[in-house]
C-alpha cells in the first residue's frame, strides 16, 4: 500500500530515468511516466446527519482540469463510525459522483450496506472520461437512513492510503483504460437483466461479463490493475429487494436463514487464437473469498483487486479477457444487483524490443538476447530439417516491446536424419545404410533360424523423420546348430 501522510500526495508507481536505456542496448526503450495518482484527505471528522427525504452529504471533494477523453480513475476509502443505542440498523452508502464543467452528472458509483452501531469501512471505483475539454468535480459522497438515535462520523485517519477517508485520483491520463459494467438489475429485482444464484431451478454458478469481453494493454504496459466492486442482496423470505419467485425459507425448511457466495475476480491473458495464455485470479482460485450475508446486513458490496504483469511469452499478444466469478454456496439465494470493474495500464520497468533471431544459430541468438537485456531460455528442441541449432521460434516474437530482463523462450532445431528402410537386408549393408544416414544401429539377434543373417525388423520405422545420431534398433536373427543336431 502507498502510505501518505499530507492531504495531498502524488504517488508514483516507479520512474525509471532515461540513462537507464544505455545498460540495456540500443532498442531500449525509457519509461519517464507511470500510472501515478494523488490522494485528497478528510482533514477532520465529520459527523453526518441522516435525512428523510435522503439527501447526499459530500465529504471530501476534488477539482480536476481534463482535455476531451481524457481519462482517470477515482476510487475512494470511505471509513466511518456509527453510534446507536438501537438493534436496528442503518442503511449507509458510499458514493462517487463527478460532474462536468456544466455542473451535469456524467459519472456516478455506489453502493451500500446495512450497518448496526459501530466501525464500516466502504471503498468505491469509478473510471471517469471527458467528454469535453474543461474542470471537473468529483466528490466523495454518503447518506444513511435509520433510526433518529442513530449518528455517523466520517473518520480522518493518519495515512490517506491505509485508513481514514479519501479520495484517491490520476495524477495523469489513463490512456487505454476501460470499465465494464454488467447489465442493470432494480432495485426490485423484477428485471429479465436480473441475475439470482441459489434457489430451486437457478444456476449456482455464473460470469457476471458472460460476453468475458476483451481488453488490450498498451505496447510499454509492463503490468495492469484492476479494481471493482459488485454489490450482493440476500433474498430472505419476504424482502422487497427480489422477486417472490427467487424467496428463500429463511430455514424453514431446514436451509441456514443467510447467504453464503463465493467470489473472485478473473483476467486470462490469451494467445493470438484466443485461447488461454496466463489465468489471473483476484484470490486462490481454490479457496476464493467467502462472503457471508446475513439478513441484518442484506447488501453486501464486495471490493476486488488485482495487479498482474503482461506476460511477456504470449506469442506477443497483449489481449485478456475479464469476469467476476460468483459461486453461490448456501442459504438464501442472492441477487446482483450490479457493479464495475476498470483497468489502467502501468509502466514499472524498462522496456525493450525484442529482437528477432529466427533462422539464426541459438548461439548467437543468446547473445543477442542477453545484449539487450533479456534472458534467453531454450524451452523446446525439435526435430526439424533446419540445422542443428537453428532457432525456430521466439516467444515474444521480434518486435515485441517486453520488460527488460523477462525471459525470451526459444524452441531450436535438433536438425533431422530420415530413418533408411533396411528390412530384409543383410546384416552389414544395414550397419553401412545407418551409419549413413547419421544414425547409430543397435542390435539384437534372437535364434529363431528364419532368414537368419537378415534384418527382420527395425525401429522406428522406414521413413520416420528422427534427430541425428538417434539410435535405431535392428533384429537379425540367427540359426546356431548344437549338438543332436540342435
Amino acid at each position: 500500500m502507498f502510505s501518505c501522510k499530507r492531504p495531498h500526495c502524488t504517488i508514483t508507481a516507479l520512474v525509471v530515468v532515461a540513462a537507464l536505456a544505455g545498460s540495456f542496448g540500443a532498442n531500449a526503450v525509457a519509461q519517464t511516466t507511470t500510472s501515478a495518482f494523488f490522494f485528497v484527505g478528510l482533514k477532520a471528522d465529520l459527523d453526518i446527519s441522516g435525512t428523510n427525504p435522503t439527501q447526499e452529504s459530500t465529504v471530501v471533494s476534488t477539482v480536476l482540469t481534463l482535455s476531451a477523453g481524457e481519462s482517470r480513475r477515482i476510487t475512494d476509502r470511505l471509513e466511518l463510525t456509527l453510534n446507536s443505542d438501537s438493534d436496528k440498523g442503518a442503511e449507509v452508502n458510499n458514493i462517487i459522483v463527478c460532474l462536468d464543467p456544466e455542473a451535469q452528472e456524467v459519472g456516478r458509483s455506489s453502493s451500500g450496506t446495512n450497518h448496526p452501531a459501530g466501525p464500516l469501512v466502504l471503498t468505491e471505483t469509478l473510471l471517469l472520461r471527458a467528454t469535453t475539454a474543461g474542470t471537473y468535480r468529483c466528490e466523495l459522497r454518503t447518506y444513511f437512513n435509520g433510526p433518529t438515535d442513530h449518528h455517523m462520523t466520517a473518520i480522518r485517519g493518519n495515512s490517506f492510503a491505509d485508513t481514514g477517508t479519501w479520495l484517491q485520483v490520476s495524477a495523469a491520463n489513463e490512456a487505454g483504460s476501460h470499465e465494464w459494467r454488467p447489465p442493470f438489475c432494480d432495485t426490485r429485482g423484477t428485471l429479465d437483466t436480473c441475475q439470482y444464484l441459489g434457489g430451486a431451478g437457478d444456476h449456482r454458478r455464473t460470469i457476471v461479463f458472460d460476453q468475458m469481453e476483451q481488453w488490450t494493454a498498451t505496447a510499454d504496459a509492463t503490468d495492469v490493475d484492476l479494481t471493482g466492486e459488485f454489490q450482493f442482496t440476500s433474498c430472505y423470505h419476504g424482502t422487497g429487494s427480489c422477486t417472490s419467485a427467487h424467496w428463500g425459507d429463511d430455514g424453514i425448511l431446514g436451509k441456514e436463514a443467510d447467504a453464503l457466495i463465493v467470489t473472485a475476480l478473473m483476467f486470462d491473458q490469451l494467445y493470438p487464437d484466443g485461447t488461454v495464455c496466463r489465468s489471473n485470479w483476484g484470490t486462490n482460485r481454490v479457496n476464493f473469498n467467502n462472503y457471508h450475508i446475513t439478513n441484518d446486513v442484506h447488501h453486501l458490496p464486495v471490493a476486488y483487486l488485482l495487479t498482474v504483469p503482461v506476460a511477456s511469452v504470449c506469442k506477443g499478444s497483449r489481449t485478456f479477457r475479464v469476469g467476476v466469478d460468483v459461486y453461490w454456496s448456501s442459504g438464501n439465494p442472492v441477487k446482483i444487483d450490479g457493479g464495475k470493474v476498470n483497468v489502467i495500464n502501468y509502466t514499472r520497468s524498462a522496456t525493450a524490443t525484442v529482437p528477432n533471431v529466427l533462422d539464426t544459430n541459438v548461439l548467437h541468438a543468446e547473445s543477442v538476447l542477453r545484449l539487450q537485456g533479456f534472458k534467453p531460455t531454450v524451452e523446446d528442441r525439435v526435430v526439424n530439417p533446419a540445422s542443428r541449432g537453428t532457432v525456430l521460434d521466439e516467444n515474444p516474437p521480434g518486435g515485441t516491446v517486453a520488460p527488460t530482463g523477462s525471459e525470451v523462450l526459444l524452441a531450436v532445431s535438433l536438425g533431422q536424419a530420415i530413418v533408411p528402410d533396411v528390412s530384409g537386408e543383410p546384416e552389414a549393408k544395414a550397419l553401412h545404410l545407418i551409419a549413413a544416414a547419421g544414425l547409430v544401429a543397435s542390435l539384437s539377434h534372437p535364434q529363431t533360424c528364419i532368414d537368419p543373417g537378415l534384418v527382420s525388423q527395425q525401429s522406428p520405422a522406414a521413413g520416420a523423420a528422427v534427430a541425428p545420431g538417434s539410435k535405431v534398433s535392428l533384429t537379425v536373427t540367427t540359426c546356431k546348430q548344437g549338438g543332436n543336431g540342435k
